[in-house]
């Protein structure tokens, strides 16, 4: 017996919580047993067809009448869709299960120079003795107080892939190709049946700009690791401080977007998966 959708039989409800809607299946306990109804089945976490708020958060089976003690008996297999879907199961290779944290801060420098917001290098004595004020010289300028921005990304992926080589040679270099934009444009396109309206693909060019901090790799169970990758902002590019170019480079470079190579492969019955 193949799975059969029970027409005319689903059932809807609304309630304080959000919306449901119930889907009944006919198949055997056979075919439940030996997987082969789950490759037909629709699984948690699956998105139901014009309804793009509601997901598949249940399944679960029951005897049919007339049901004896054979695996050939017919069952009922309620599937369960809700907006109560918040909370999604962790599924590794899948972009639906990865987070993102972007947090900022500033530093406080004291400089006598700088470069102001038309690109002019200056001088802040000078201009502090050419102010106007009384007594002003270039020896009793009062210090100014620069806040740098300091931005942090880290995001948590979970893969069924060994990462931890990579990850150990990469950190602590500098990005040597366009990192957030390319990052941001993968997921896109694994996610645009998930969320539409997830897009960075308007930011800069930020090669050079972002440093690997951190790198922590937890295996979870058996196949499944989750890593947390921190990486920082710097405005000016961590091999260019404060825009100076020069033949000495601080940090090595890499291409951060190699490390996500390996978490592309999607579920076949899912369309959440991330994919080149």
């Amino acid at each position: 017996m193949s799975v059969t959708e029970l027409k005319g039989s689903r059932r809807e409800r609304m309630t304080i919580n959000g919306r449901s809607i119930e889907f009944f299946y006919k198949t055997t306990w056979g075919e439940g047993d030996d997987g082969t109804a789950f490759t037909t089945l629709p699984k948690v976490g699956e998105e139901l067809s014009a309804y793009d708020d509601m997901r598949c958060t249940e399944l679960f089976a029951d005897n049919m009448p007339g049901a004896a003690d054979s695996s050939s008996d017919p069952c009922k297999v309620t599937v369960v869709y809700s907006t109560n879907s918040s909370e999604m199961p962790i599924r590794k290779d899948q972009a639906a299960s990865w987070t993102e944290t972007l947090s900022s801060s500033v530093e406080a420098h004291s400089l006598s120079q700088f470069t102001d917001t038309d690109d002019t290098r200056q001088y802040w004595p000078k201009l502090w003795e050419g102010g106007g004020v009384t007594g002003a010289t270039v020896d009793n300028a009062p210090p100014v107080i620069d806040y740098y921005p300091r931005i942090t990304y880290t995001t948590t992926v979970y893969s069924s892939e060994v990462i931890a080589a990579r990850c150990i040679n990469a950190v602590g270099s500098v990005n040597s190709a366009d990192f957030i934009r390319t990052f941001s444009a993968t997921k896109k396109k694994a996610l645009d049946q998930y969320n539409d309206d997830f897009d960075d693909l308007d930011a800069e060019d930020d090669t050079g700009k972002w440093l690997f901090t951190s790198a922590v790799g937890t295996r979870l169970r058996a196949t499944m690791y989750q890593y947390d990758l921190t990486f920082e902002y710097d405005k000016d590019g961590w091999n260019t401080p404060h825009g100076v170019n020069s033949s000495i480079k601080l940090y090595p470079t890499g291409n951060f977007n190699d490390l996500f190579e390996g978490f592309d492969r999607i579920d076949p019955y899912t369309v959440t998966g991330l994919h080149a």
